[in-house]
């Protein structure tokens, strides 16, 4: 499938019957996907797929790569200029994947690491790690956004 071209119904109908109620196909539940915080972009995604952990993010990763469907993540939705957002595709909602799985782990390179689900709210996340004598080494300026 060319860039420019939009996916099908029947490619997005099957998107949906591969995936059941996780993929969102009826336009009122896309609507609110459109626009991301700067409300500058508007463009309505084809499907929103909501995603409970990591292995069917990549289910539904490799789907749309096979068929060719573009595909874009979406967390707070807190972009300016429609990162979060795209034409005819799939939205990969992450903001209910909001689980801290681990903070202590430690990686050689790095030291510790957080081993966090895409929809984690920095607020959490930092919550989480300063009573273990930690923060994050880098930062948002704003907490209320997913990492």
């Amino acid at each position: 499938m060319a860039i420019d071209t939009l996916p099908s119904q029947t490619t997005l109908r099957g998107l949906k019957e591969a995936f059941g109620d996780r993929i969102l196909l009826e336009e009122e539940a896309r609507t609110p996907f459109q626009s991301d915080f700067g409300r500058i972009v508007t463009r309505l995604p084809g499907a929103v797929a909501r995603c409970s952990n990591a292995a069917e993010v990549a289910e539904i990763v490799r789907w749309c790569r096979k068929e060719g469907v573009p595909i874009n993540t979406r967390g707070q939705g807190h972009t300016q200029t429609g990162q979060s957002t795209t034409l005819g595709g799939v939205i990969l909602d992450t903001a209910s994947m909001q689980r801290i799985h681990s903070i202590d782990q430690v990686d050689p390179t790095y030291g510790p690491v957080a081993v966090v689900d895409g929809g984690v709210i920095w607020r959490d996340l930092v919550a989480a790690t300063v009573p273990k004598g930690l923060v994050p080494r880098t930062l948002t300026n704003n907490l209320g956004v997913s990492v």
